[in-house]
């Protein structure tokens, strides 16, 4: 083995100590050499390379030191020789790392929600609220976002946001031409009201609590009617409201359908579902230091409305 200063130095080995004393395998963990006997080497004798391995090299102190290592098989003068680059890679092992942390936090959270399943007194009522969770709210990334948040917000830290100051009229306006094309079969209004003012505000979060609105009411209006988005500026504060046309919900649905593992009765709601969405809207809104409301009857129609101070 010949080995160059700098990788000495990443290792804490005097070169000595590593020419013609050690294989580069003796310096991986036991997981690495047998993945260099069983995987690495014969397929470095069949196609004459290997491309982007990453594993652990061991220092000298013991301690792991997270590479990325390419290898080719060269002849020189009737001898196969190994070339080997090795760089370090622990900037991609913390983000593999913190992507292991998310999903042990999913983990957590669906162990949380088993834990309150078995203390629920109506064990089949919960199984149920659970389902519509599942096949309503949780879509792949979606399940991951929305965990995620609903996990800080059990956790006490609330949901973060970074706000800036926009014109809310031009980025409703943005916002809702998005929504369009994401449900091109339905129409999606905006409409402001009062002056195009700078509102402070997280555009990212904002975002994703009026999506959640208006894909519910995508889902839950009468699909011949127009889902309306409207902006308004006043003297003490910003509003956002998302109106829709159809079954009302129940009124005695009103006062907890904020509220996390929620939803109305089917029957009763025309199919309406709660999961983690409004709950996620309505920390949205205490985030930004405002408040959520909903009020829904026959007549007027189904409206959610986001407030906040200026």
């Amino acid at each position: 083995m010949s080995a160059p200063g700098t990788f000495c130095h990443w290792t804490g080995y005097e070169r000595d100590a590593l020419v013609g004393e050690k294989r580069l395998q003796d310096l991986f963990t036991m997981g690495g050499r047998i993945f260099h006997q069983t995987h690495w080497y014969p397929l470095l004798l069949m196609q004459g390379s290997v491309s982007e391995v990453k594993l652990e090299l061991v220092q000298r102190d013991g301690q792991p030191l997270p590479a990325i290592v390419n290898a080719f098989l060269r002849d020189r003068g009737g001898r196969r020789i190994q070339e080997v680059a090795v760089y370090v890679a622990r900037d991609r092992d913390l983000y593999e790392r913190e992507l292991q942390t998310a999903r042990r936090r999913i983990e957590e959270t669906l162990a949380e929600a088993q834990r309150l399943r078995d203390e629920a007194k109506d064990g089949a009522h919960f199984a149920e609220q659970m389902m519509g969770i599942v096949s309503h709210d949780l879509r792949a990334n979606r399940l991951i976002s929305e965990l995620l948040d609903f996990t800080q917000a059990r956790l006490g830290n609330g949901i973060a946001v970074s706000r800036r100051p926009l014109h809310l009229k031009s980025f409703m306006h943005d916002t809702v031409e998005e929504l369009q094309h994401a449900f091109p079969d339905r129409v999606i209004a905006h409409v402001h009201e009062g002056e195009d003012a700078k509102c402070s505000l997280d555009p990212d979060r904002i975002a994703q609590a009026v999506g959640n609105l208006a894909g519910n009411a995508v889902t839950y209006g009468s699909t011949d009617q127009v889902v309306t988005v409207t902006s308004k500026v006043s003297e003490g504060e910003w509003e956002v409201t998302v109106h829709n046309f159809g079954t009302p919900i129940p009124q005695g649905h009103l006062a907890k359908i904020f509220l996390p593992l929620e939803r109305g009765d089917k029957a009763d709601a025309g199919g309406r579902s709660v999961g983690l969405g409004l709950y996620i809207v309505s920390e949205i809104a205490k985030a930004h230091g405002g408040r959520v409301g909903v009020r829904s009857d026959k007549k007027n129609g189904t409206q959610f409305s986001i407030c906040v101070p200026r």
